[in-house]
């Protein structure tokens, strides 16, 4: 199993001799194309969410980079993909209103993220 995320795994990651951790992106497609190289199935979960990023990013990665796993596949002969979602792709009115606490708060990604 090859995973691939744009940090390293954490120290506690589960660690097994066939599981492979990448550090990468969706939206290099020469990482794509050698991670998905001999697979039989790719499960593509890699998502920007919550409401604090810029909206170019999550067109670049949930759109383009969707796109570019998808062509990786093709290219390498996949026969299967699994895609997956988060809810903030469908909950519009509730990311809406995450967008104006944190700004109200003065929140931003770095302080969620290290709090």
């Amino acid at each position: 199993m090859r995973c691939l995320d744009i940090v390293p795994p954490p120290a506690n990651a589960w660690r097994h001799e066939r599981i492979k951790y990448v550090t990468g992106d969706v939206c290099d497609e020469a990482t794509l194309d050698a991670l998905v190289e001999g697979a039989d199935c790719v499960w593509h979960n890699a998502a920007a969410v919550g409401p604090f990023h810029p909206r170019e990013l999550y067109f670049k990665v949930n759109y383009e980079g969707s796109l570019n796993v998808v062509r990786a596949c093709r290219k390498a002969g996949v026969p299967k993909i699994v895609m997956s979602s988060s809810p903030s792709t469908r909950c519009s009115k509730l990311v809406e209103r995450c967008r104006r606490e944190i700004a109200e708060r003065g929140s931003t990604e770095r302080k969620l993220r290290d709090s």
